[in-house]
């Protein structure tokens, strides 16, 4: 009897222990409350806040269970991480937060970072890295929808900072090829550029585009926002990065201008986008942009008659979101179990500290970092879903 009931211990010991260490392989998950939800965004917010430099840049990668940060960078997720913050203003109507100093100081970063160029008789700024030859036109568009939230938010600033959103703008529309997409590249010292486009950009351009209309509106730009939708829609395949972008930029134009066809337009791409994500369900990685891309196509499809894909969505986007919130280092996680080809590992934070509120880059042993990309990605997720989807507040 002594023998059995020692087993058993261990076997409950076992189970509790795995659930504490490993709590991605736990039990089934349960949606998060309103309450978990603003205690994830406040701890995320205050890591990329502990994150910026004095400079205004953002240190990009850390290692919190050895302490030290990465040499890499990329200016791209820079302002990724300055364009949430400013989503995160704009969601704020409670005032919880004050990042007017947070955004102002990476505003400045990326003024410092402003470089002046012309196309076919178009004058414009566009952000360039200090070591890089070229503007990548996701950078200059992301913090321009950043720009756009700080002015809203702070308009005493508008005489300071509305020229250099006209001359993002200006950059963003000279990249626009007729009957296409933009141009992903511009190099200032060329006066030819090449006609490459990306998915990533194209998005992130139609997302800045569709929020400048709705800050300044004028016809002319929404000539431009229908020409590149229309393009969008008929002529580019399906791809996971533009679907992330592209789902931003229509859920903002639909609640302006609500339009059958943007509805239509969700209920395909997300279709082929749960599909397509078949493929990485047992993925360890860090899955926050799929995630945020469906929080963004759930608000346009609460006007889709398909009530099957509209209980999908939600659902999934539910039980990720709780299986991610296990990717964010909390006080109560200063151990984590590590599973690699030499056995399991109890690791150990470093500087709680500087790890509080990041989510790092996947479960596996190879993912134990923390990068501001993920951690933007992943705020905004939780944030359109407390928000948008659940009709909740910060």
């Amino acid at each position: 009897m002594f023998k059995i009931t020692t087993h058993i211990q261990k076997v409950v010991t076992g189970v509790l222990l795995g659930a504490l260490l490993f709590p991605q392989v736990g039990f089934a998950a349960m949606p998060l409350s309103d309450e978990r939800i603003r205690g994830i965004i406040q701890d995320g917010v205050l890591w990329l806040k502990n994150a910026q430099e004095k400079n205004g840049h953002f240190r990009y990668e850390y290692v919190p269970y050895e302490d030290v940060y990465q040499a890499d960078d990329n200016i791209v997720r820079q302002a990724g991480a300055f364009f949430q913050l400013g989503e995160i203003e704009r969601f704020d109507e409670g005032e919880v937060y004050d990042l007017e100093k947070t955004l102002r100081t990476s505003l400045e970063y990326f003024a410092a970072r402003s470089v002046e160029g012309s196309f076919e008789g178009q004058k414009f700024r566009c952000v360039k890295a200090d070591k890089e030859f070229s503007c990548k036109l996701g950078t200059t568009a992301l913090v321009a929808v950043g720009l756009m939230s700080f002015l809203e938010e702070y308009p005493r600033y508008r005489a300071t900072y509305e020229e250099l959103l006209e001359d993002y703008v200006s950059y963003m529309r000279a990249m626009k090829k007729e009957k296409a997409g933009f141009r992903y590249y511009y190099y200032p010292s060329r006066k030819s550029q090449k006609d490459i486009e990306s998915s990533f950009s194209n998005g992130e351009a139609f997302f800045a585009l569709v929020r400048y209309g709705l800050y300044a509106p004028r016809d002319t730009q929404s000539t431009v926002i229908d020409e590149t939708f229309t393009y969008l829609k008929d002529e580019t395949p399906f791809d996971a990065p533009l679907y992330l972008w592209v789902m931003a930029g229509l859920k903002d134009a639909h609640a302006a201008s609500p339009r059958s066809e943007y509805v239509t337009y969700a209920e395909r791409y997300t279709e082929w986008r749960l599909a397509d994500n078949a493929r990485y369900r047992a993925s360890s990685k860090n899955r926050c942009p799929y995630i945020e891309g469906l929080a963004s196509a759930e608000s346009i499809l609460q006007d889709s008659e398909n009530v099957v894909l509209r209980t999908q969505v939600r659902s999934t986007l539910e039980d990720m979101l709780t299986e991610t919130s296990w990717l964010q280092i909390k006080k109560e996680n200063v151990y984590r179990a590590v599973v690699d080809s030499t056995g399991i590992h109890i690791k150990k934070l470093a500087n709680l500290e500087r790890a509080e509120g990041g989510f790092l880059t996947g479960f596996g042993a190879d993912d134990l970092t923390e990068r501001i990309d993920y951690t933007q990605h992943c705020l905004s997720a939780y944030a359109q879903t407390l928000v948008d989807v659940r009709g909740g507040a910060l």
